[in-house]
């Protein structure tokens, strides 16, 4: 392995215009590749199936003025007469 990569390096001091000119040329395909096959960038993500998209679809046609992003509730919580919110039947998890 070491003979191999003293042989390498030998070439890329000896020819180093030609390797730079080898990586310049990679990197140039390279971007120009990327460039010509990505898309428009966009802000969103669709993961379907998951629980946050279906909330976020929910929101999205129940509240449609709110949008995706920014969005914010008022929550309100309520024990049932003779109850506290405080009490173990009441805690998160309990339905």
């Amino acid at each position: 392995m070491a003979q191999y990569l003293y042989r390498l390096g030998t070439f890329a001091f000896r020819k180093r215009w030609v390797v730079l000119v080898g990586w310049l040329l990679a990197l140039g395909i390279t971007l120009g590749g990327s460039m010509l096959t990505s898309g428009t960038p966009t802000n969103g993500l669709d993961v379907r199936g998951t629980e946050a998209q279906q909330a976020i679809d929910v929101l999205q046609r129940e509240f449609p003025q709110a949008g995706a992003s920014g969005a914010s509730a008022q929550v309100v919580l309520a024990a049932d007469e003779g109850e506290t919110l405080s009490a173990p039947a009441n805690a998160a998890g309990s339905a």
